[in-house]
């Protein structure tokens, strides 16, 4: 598996991707997959990851960063976007600092939660 430098997931229609795919991120593979990105995570096509939409779209760009070692390197490189942004340690501490107080919230909301 160290001479793995990218992987081309096969999880399409699933509504997001699987934890083995920001894994392959994390061990510094290129990685592409279907685009049904999330926002929120941050990937960003051709720029950590390769997006496509069709076999087509998907054949241009294994050509391009085939062919394009420097946009390759640059690509994979979303390895340290994956250990700082979504590790299990900045998730922690995403949660820990998005905990509210009891009194934070509004009393209609605590009434709510105290009295289903």
């Amino acid at each position: 598996m160290n001479r793995i430098q990218s992987y081309a997931s096969a999880d399409i229609g699933m509504g997001g991707h699987m934890i083995k795919n920001f894994e392959t991120i994390a061990c510094g593979w290129l990685f592409s997959a279907y685009n049904q990105e999330k926002p929120a995570l941050g990937l960003k096509n051709m720029d950590n990851v390769v997006l496509y939409q069709n076999k087509a779209e998907f054949l241009k760009k294994y050509h391009t960063r085939s062919t394009s070692p420097e946009l390759a390197k640059r690509i994979a490189a979303g390895q340290q976007h994956v250990e700082h942004n979504l590790g299990w340690n900045s998730i922690d501490k995403s949660i820990v600092g998005n905990l509210r107080r009891p009194e934070d919230y509004p009393l209609p909301l605590l009434l709510w939660r105290l009295f289903p």
